[in-house]
């Protein structure tokens, strides 16, 4: 799938999850249903950045 871009021209930033909308839903009297099961370890986001890498992907990180 990703082959048909051009991989000069895009940069891929992974990011972890996050709770920032944690306190809105609250806001409003609702549930964040988000949970653990979204978060990955350090070591999955490496790999993810490796393999994207291998493959020729600009990998960023900010």
């Amino acid at each position: 799938f990703m082959d048909q871009f051009d991989k000069h021209h895009i940069r891929i930033e992974c990011l972890r999850f996050h709770e920032y909308g944690v306190s809105k839903w609250a806001a409003i009297g609702q549930t964040y249903k988000l949970d653990d099961s979204a978060r990955i370890k350090t070591e999955q986001l490496t790999n993810w950045q490796d393999t994207l890498r291998d493959v020729g992907w600009q990998i960023v990180a900010t």
